[in-house]
């Protein structure tokens, strides 16, 4: 072959291979499927997120994906500028192709960004984000029927919410004061109104034109931190109804079912429900504090523990593992069935105070172990402590088959939504059949890993962050529907202050052309 015969070879080579380059670059072999509330710009949360999903060009997912071959990227869509946002990319539930992008801007953007994600250099999605987009620390709140269909896209009020509403028709703001004023100056009320006298810390909430006011009874008020977290990102973020409610700082239940001597009963805001009581139950401060302390203070939260516990199923331990307080004597019977037959159930306590004479005869008090290390074991045990164990959301997301004691007196805001036997194994309140159970598992596995399953997408379904935002959000203006009579802030209430964006200045714009108008009845249901 002549020189010139090899030249123009390579030239021909050379064009083909710009050709396949051009080629692969407007037909890759992959593609990437992304949702999520984080592609929409007006919506703000702490930490917003995006799912993401490889798949090959036919939609099939792929065997297996790293997220070192992942990159992720925001740029200005006018200037083309990267932004910076603390950020994870995290392995999701649904396998070795999905992931979960989360994010938090510290700053507020007046334009529009764009979303690419890129897999080996090659881009296989980009998504233009609406601007502007607020940082959690600016106070630009939207109107309710936005915030709630358009924003938010909340679902359907929970039952649960008109379920704990449904004895109280009728809310005058009046009472609170009187029960406020009657705590305050009298302990003997206190030792009346409810059954724990001394261990009972409440607090008066009112929010008028979406400022935040409390005024707190009892001797341990340190649990305000979470309502006034989750309090403040809200007026943030929606204009919520004039409302005038209490809320119980503790855990257990105040609100006795037989409770006469205030008429009508007065509904208290709770973390957990229970069968004897009316209280009116909102998301534990375990998920209010990992819905807005995500990638801040808190390391566990939904997110975290499905990226740490993505691991197969089949590959974790044949043996159930629980590790907890002495808060219940049924937790000591699940330690000595432990100690009987200890190649079934890892069960231990961590810390005596409740049974600290019987410390030597379980075993002692057991080192701490890592929440994210619980799930080298297929099952998870749930047992009630002092009440419903919060944990629950988080066994649930990790993977592993919860069984969990039922029927039980307590629980929180999203048990209404558990089956057994579809998204938890029962077990006797006793504990008496929790081995066979066990052994049940172990000889039906494909049955148990599905229920393993189930639960964890229970909890996607249901228990992200942004729906923790909306239960709140729909239950403050349920409980506002049912207020009569003027909501006031009398004096002797503390102001809830919070931090706010000094680049926003959406907050004055909103003043002048858009003032605050309080919900009614009337007007929320139409919103509605």
């Amino acid at each position: 072959m002549s020189t010139r015969q090899v030249a123009m070879c390579s030239v021909q080579l050379l064009y083909a291979l710009l050709a396949s380059v051009t080629f692969a670059e407007r037909e890759p072999p992959l593609r990437a499927i992304v949702w999520g509330p984080g592609l929409r710009g007006d919506f703000t949360l702490p930490v917003r997120y995006i799912f993401i999903k490889i798949q090959n060009k036919n939609g099939n997912s792929l065997p297996e994906v790293s997220p070192s071959d992942l990159f992720v990227e925001f740029r200005d869509a006018s200037s083309g500028s990267i932004k910076q946002f603390q950020a994870d990319l995290l392995r999701t539930a649904e396998g070795n192709t999905s992931f979960l992008y989360r994010y938090r801007p510290h700053n507020s953007y007046p334009g529009n960004i764009v979303f690419n994600v890129f897999y080996k250099r090659q881009r296989l999605a980009s998504e233009t984000i609406n601007g502007p987009i607020y940082s959690e620390e600016c106070d630009c709140p939207s109107g309710t029927q936005r915030w709630l269909m358009d924003q938010a896209r909340c679902p359907p009020i929970s039952p649960q919410i008109l379920t704990d509403l449904k004895p109280f028709p009728i809310i005058r703001p009046e009472y609170n004061r009187k029960v406020r004023v009657a705590i305050c100056t009298d302990q003997q009320v206190m030792q009346t109104f409810y059954d724990l006298p001394y261990s009972v810390s409440v607090c008066n909430y009112i929010i008028k034109q979406n400022r935040i006011y409390r005024k707190c009874m009892g001797e341990y008020v340190g649990f305000t931190m979470f309502v006034d977290a989750i309090l403040t990102s809200l007026v943030r973020k929606v204009k919520l109804p004039d409302v005038d409610f209490i809320v119980n700082l503790g855990d257990y239940p105040l609100a006795k079912q037989d409770e006469q001597r205030y008429s009508p009963q007065i509904p208290i805001l709770s973390w957990c429900g229970s069968e004897d009581t009316r209280d009116v139950v909102m998301p534990t401060y375990e998920l209010v504090e990992a819905s807005v302390h995500m990638m801040r203070r808190v390391a566990l939260d939904i997110f975290s523990v499905q990226d740490r516990t993505s691991h197969p199923f089949e590959s974790r331990l044949p043996s159930a593992f629980w590790r907890g307080r002495d808060s219940r004597e049924e937790r000591l019977q699940l330690v000595k069935l432990s100690q009987n037959e200890p190649h079934l159930l890892n069960a231990s306590i961590t810390n005596f105070f409740f049974f600290r004479d019987q410390m030597s005869k379980f075993g002692g008090k057991t080192p701490h172990v890592s929440f994210f290390n619980f799930f080298q074991h297929k099952y998870q045990v749930n047992v009630d402590g002092t009440v419903a164990a919060y944990r629950l959301p988080f066994l649930l997301a990790g993977g592993s088959t919860v069984f969990k004691t039922h029927p039980t007196p307590f629980y929180e805001h999203f048990y209404h939504l558990l089956e057994e036997n579809v998204n938890f194994i029962g077990v006797r309140p006793d504990l008496s059949d929790l081995m066979d159970k066990i052994r049940f598992c172990l000889n039906n596995e494909k049955h148990c890993a599905q229920v393993a399953r189930n639960g964890r997408q229970l909890v996607n379904d249901h228990l992200l962050p942004h729906l923790i935002y909306c239960y709140y959000v729909q239950l403050l203006l349920e409980f506002a529907t049912r207020i009569e009579g003027p909501v006031e802030v009398p004096d002797g209430m503390k102001h809830v202050d919070h931090r706010q964006d000094s680049n926003c200045n959406c907050f004055s714009v909103a003043r002048s052309s858009n003032h605050y108008r309080p919900l009614n009845r009337t007007s929320y249901r139409k919103e509605l």
